[in-house]
């Protein structure tokens, strides 16, 4: 039957379908009425449309009386509509999605809320196994904090917080004493710049992540040589007669010659490979999805060092292989006679994103921050945070260089990594990460575009490559 509030709850004796009682009971938004059978008692939504507080009241299965009655306003305190899709709950909480995923505590009425996380359109999200599941999805919003992909997450640990073990970081290579050995009083290029124009060291070609290049290029380019390594590769860099390519799904990095092909030397790391290494001063140096990031000589592939970037060794399966529950990007930033990269999912997960600014000869620690968005003692999101409908955050990224700062991102930092507040640089950078999964096994490839016709208005989702604090929006 319909009512004011969209429709009624009826309840009915399983013994002889006699009607026992019946309620108020309203449509979600663009998605069907919630209705719950946990902890003993009904709850069901009683919000048309759930623009409000909602699913506030517990009633007796045979008698329909209001046993409990718990204030969710706190979940519903943020300036945006409910997700279209029906919320889920489980014996202990209920699952609301407004704007992220809000867990109320049905016994205590404690409510936290993750607005970095959200289910799919109409589908929603799955509690189930004791984990809960999140399909990927493909909105735009909170771009700059949220998780994107299907992920399986777990509980809090019982042990708490994770154990970092500083003194095992650190791992040398046979060429260590030899790279280690060079003195860095001697004459150095300390800004990172490209000597040899032909070259392509790194993603993007420099440190700014221009895509730029002075290189010439014949007006009719011929085929010189054609090598099958096999399996996804990443795009390419070079260095004088060095072109390097990271093996993404095989864990490898391979060294060719540019005159004819010929494969010169191969290095195995502990996971999968994002995105292409850095090369600088005769050595080759990228990040691994197993935590660590690895230095080789460009000459023969043999290991520096090896270098921990997640706190601790401790894995996961993450697109049917095993890796770090905090993975390394690949490309690493080589800026000033330093390394500088990143370990970590999020900063709203696992503790965080950590970066670090090493020495890239010896890979001792020269300064480090850590990015952690949630509150320390409660491990709650901090109201603090919320901007509007935007969440500020970390998510891992090609780092990139402008006027002598550091940016993750829309975070802008100095040398020694910590973090400016309040002041904003124009910069080059992407709302949805200039670290693009691509292939079957990573996600759709998706285009990015320079260009800027009009001002995307609010309601729109967006995903664009430009000079700007805030590109995606929804």
């Amino acid at each position: 039957p319909v009512s004011m509030t969209g429709g009624e709850l009826i309840a009915f004796k399983a013994s002889d379908g006699k009607e026992l009682w019946r309620c108020d009971a309203a449509f979600g938004y663009t998605s069907p009425h919630n209705l719950f059978v946990a902890d003993g008692l009904v709850w069901v939504s009683n919000e048309p449309g759930i623009n409000q507080t909602d699913v506030t009241e517990g009633r007796d299965p045979l008698t329909g009386e209001i046993k409990r009655t718990i204030n969710t306003v706190e979940a519903f305190d943020a300036a945006h509509h409910h997700r279209c899709y029906r919320d889920k709950a489980t014996n202990r909480y209920l699952l609301f999605g407004r704007t992220g995923v809000e867990f109320v505590d049905l016994a205590t009425g404690d409510i936290q809320r993750h607005f970095w996380i959200r289910g799919t359109c109409q589908y929603g999200l799955l509690p189930a196994n004791g984990l809960l599941y999140l399909p990927g999805h493909s909105c735009g919003c909170y771009i700059q904090s949220k998780l994107n992909g299907f992920w399986a997450l777990a509980p809090k640990r019982e042990s708490g917080a994770v154990t970092v073990d500083e003194y095992s970081r650190l791992e040398k290579g046979p060429a260590y004493n030899k790279i280690a050995s060079l003195s860095r009083a001697e004459p150095r290029d300390r800004q990172s710049k490209i000597e040899n124009r032909n070259d392509w060291p790194m993603l993007r070609h420099d440190t700014a992540r221009s895509g730029c290049t002075k290189t010439e290029v014949p007006e009719s380019p011929k085929l010189r040589w054609k090598v099958k390594l096999g399996g996804r590769l990443t795009s390419p860099v070079t260095s004088g007669n060095h072109l390097v390519v990271a093996l993404s799904d095989s864990h490898s990095v391979a060294a060719l010659d540019t005159r004819d092909g010929s494969v010169l030397w191969r290095y195995t790391t502990g996971g999968r490979i994002d995105s292409p290494p850095a090369l600088y001063d005769g050595l080759a140096i990228v990040g691994s999805h197993d935590g660590y990031v690895y230095c080789l000589q460009l000459s023969d592939g043999q290991l520096v060092w090896r270098f921990r970037a997640a706190p601790a060794d401790r894995r996961s399966v993450a697109f049917g292989q095993i890796e770090s529950v905090w993975p390394a990007v690949g490309s690493v930033l080589l800026n000033n006679d330093s390394v500088y990269c990143t370990a970590g999912r999020t900063s709203y997960l696992d503790g965080g994103i950590t970066l670090f600014r090493l020495d890239p000869r010896t890979a001792g620690v020269l300064a480090r921050n850590q990015f952690y968005s949630r509150d320390l003692e409660t491990g709650k999101q901090p109201d603090s945070l919320l901007e509007d409908v935007e969440l500020p955050g970390a998510l891992p990224d090609i780092l990139t260089v402008e006027k002598d700062n550091i940016f993750l991102r829309d975070k802008r930092l100095g040398a020694d990594c910590t973090e400016y507040k309040g002041s904003y640089l124009p910069h080059l950078y992407s709302s949805a990460g200039l670290l693009i999964r691509q292939g079957k096994r990573l996600g759709r490839r998706r285009q990015i575009s320079t260009e800027r016709k009009n001002p995307c208005p609010r309601g729109r989702r967006c995903i664009r490559l430009q000079v700007q604090r805030r590109t995606g929006c929804g």
